[in-house]
């Protein structure tokens, strides 16, 4: 039997398909992590925002003077253009005064949790 020899082509061909498939592993690769990058960096940006608008919250709601002020500045939050604002106001009475709690917490749209902040005052003085 005779034997044909290999063309040079079919083996250059050979040789290129699979340089292609190689560097077309590596861009779906790349391209992952870039997209995952990407996410990563809008979190932070999110998280970013999120906290610099929870600390002026945080500040202005221990700036009020007594507690009525406090719960009239609660109710009127809103959430940011990003996130979810959540504001938990607790009161515990006591002898010489009120403690006021207040949990700010911010989460994503999809509803992941983001941060928490706890702010904490004392209003001196009977029951308000």
């Amino acid at each position: 039997m005779k034997r044909r020899p290999v063309s040079k082509s079919h083996a250059f061909l050979i040789e290129l398909t699979i340089v292609l498939l190689f560097f077309s592993l590596c861009a779906a690769i790349a391209l992952g992590l870039f997209v995952n990058a990407h996410n990563a960096d809008e979190r932070a940006r999110l998280t970013t925002i999120a906290l610099m608008d929870l600390q002026s919250i945080a500040e202005t709601a221990k700036a009020t003077e007594d507690l009525p002020a406090m719960r009239t500045y609660v109710a009127s939050l809103v959430d940011g253009d990003d996130y979810s604002l959540r504001a938990d106001l607790k009161e515990e009475s006591r002898t010489a005064g009120t403690m006021a709690i207040l949990t700010l917490s911010a989460a994503e749209p999809e509803g992941e949790g983001l941060l928490e902040i706890k702010v904490q005052k004392y209003f001196a003085g009977g029951l308000q």
